[in-house]
């Protein structure tokens, strides 16, 4: 497809953009590039096979955000912020782990 539905904005932060075949617009923003590039392909597979409204669904575009516990948390801020931005990975990471032999079940939303 000639479309390109990944963009870097003014802020350094990467945008999908989602024209959805029913006309519904759905921009979002998501930390890596990588991240950007993956549900890009899987939204153009799904537009060409129709499972696009099965997609939408599963990436809840239309809903709330669920709620994830301390450790979910720590693994996605490592993976996703943490190693795409060439922070200090070894100090972050047993910062998170420490930390999540007490906050390990927790929900985000709690703390």
């Amino acid at each position: 497809m000639s479309e390109k539905y990944v963009r870097l904005n003014e802020r350094n932060q990467w945008t999908i953009d989602l024209p959805w075949p029913d006309g519904i617009r759905k921009r979002r923003v998501v930390p890596s590039v990588k991240t950007a590039n993956e549900i890009s392909i899987r939204f153009q597979a799904a537009r060409v096979d129709g499972t696009w409204a099965e997609l939408r669904r599963k990436l809840d575009m239309d809903q709330k955000p669920q709620s994830m516990t301390f450790k979910e948390f720590g693994s996605l801020y490592l993976e996703e912020y943490v190693a795409s931005y060439n922070r200090a990975y070894k100090v972050k990471a047993s910062r998170i782990r420490i930390l999540g032999r007490r906050l390990d079940g927790i929900p985000i939303d709690a703390l």
